[in-house]
């Protein structure tokens, strides 16, 4: 009997490489719930063919001979899930899954049937972490909420969970989204605020298997895909106020031009090389120069009316030293100006027609 939504047919992708046996249970606990289940097989060697073929029993299967990456796996299987959608006429929620078996079938159909009562909306299976969560897991999902939250204003208290529903109408975005390895779902997440995709979060069981041991993570490489967008926008931001407050130095102790002037002329050349920097080299924007450069510039004056007023309050009302006034200044800013160009203007635009559902 299926217990899937009765609206919807709920489609369970699971990415695997060199799995265990698990992923023979997994795929048979949705087959029965009635969830058309397809699993790639990124790359895994012969070893691991027993597995696939008792699996291919409950799933549909797709493999390559090389390891390419968990997103690349992902996207493979939603390009497959795409072909599958264009064939039917009732509506499709697809679920990303782990081939471990850290996600039992009761959580994948609860985080199904949310996506499904939720169109367009990104739902995540969010994990508890305690005590007895591994030490590398529980530090990990700390890095990437902080990271997360920083970079989008979005509060998530489970950025690494493998456990994703979304509506089938979202696959072209998804499968749009830059990534071939781990740091695939966190450009998901950090995708969704660009294209005003709500995300939602429910409640699934903590479980990992022989502490986690199974896990292909490599600490290092992947954690760098993960961070990348961060440490290079934040390297671009430091190189911008080092710039600007280089000049800022320059012009008041050397030139004896005033507060405000020094001010002015030190963020307009540094706000030039900024938005230069930012559109090519951090957000990869392509859009009309002219109008992103007319966005950037009106953010910028508006950074720059606070940055004087907030340098006014501290020096010629509170008496701050001139010279060391600006530095709380500017890590105010720095987390506004970052968000508003993360978020409005270099914000993506949607690839796929229409509305994945009613946006709220």
């Amino acid at each position: 009997m299926s217990n899937q939504p009765t609206d919807t047919e709920v489609i369970g992708l699971i990415p695997a490489y060199e799995p265990d046996r698990n992923l023979v249970q997994v795929a048979r606990d949705l087959h029965l719930r009635g969830v058309r289940v397809f699993v790639v097989d990124d790359g895994s060697t012969d070893a691991y063919a027993d597995i696939f073929r008792q699996t291919a029993q409950y799933a549909d299967i797709t493999s390559y001979p090389v390891n390419k990456g968990k997103g690349n796996a992902l996207k493979t299987g939603m390009e497959k899930i795409a072909e599958y959608v264009k064939t039917v006429t009732h509506p499709c929620t697809v679920v990303t899954l782990d081939a471990d078996g850290q996600h039992i079938a009761t959580d994948v159909m609860n985080t199904a049937m949310d996506a499904a009562a939720h169109p367009g909306t990104l739902v995540l299976g969010e994990r508890t972490f305690g005590k007895d969560t591994p030490a590398r897991s529980r530090f990990g999902n700390a890095m990437t909420v902080l990271a997360y939250r920083l970079a989008s204003g979005v509060r998530l208290r489970d950025t690494q969970t493998g456990l994703r529903a979304f509506s089938a109408d979202l696959l072209p975005v998804m499968i749009g989204i830059e990534g071939n390895r781990y740091e695939y779902e966190m450009n998901v997440l950090l995708a969704c605020p660009k294209y005003k995709i709500p995300i939602r979060s429910v409640s699934i069981s903590t479980i990992y298997i022989d502490g986690n041991s199974g896990s292909h993570f490599h600490p290092f490489r992947d954690s760098y895909l993960i961070y990348r967008h961060f440490i290079t926008f934040i390297a671009v931001s430091i190189s911008s106020f080092l710039l600007d407050y280089g000049l800022y130095l320059f012009f008041v102790r050397f030139c004896a031009v005033n507060i405000g002037m020094s001010t002015s002329i030190a963020r307009i050349i540094s706000s030039v090389f900024n938005f230069c920097m930012n559109r090519h080299v951090v957000f990869r924007n392509r859009d009309n120069i002219l109008k992103k450069a007319a966005e950037y510039f009106l953010l910028a004056a508006c950074i720059l009316g606070c940055n004087i007023l907030c340098m006014h309050l501290l020096i010629d009302i509170w008496g701050w030293n001139k010279f060391w006034a600006k530095l709380p200044v500017e890590i105010l800013l720095f987390f506004t100006n970052f968000t508003i160009q993360k978020m409005i203007i270099f914000r993506k635009k949607r690839k796929n027609k229409g509305k994945p559902g009613d946006h709220q």
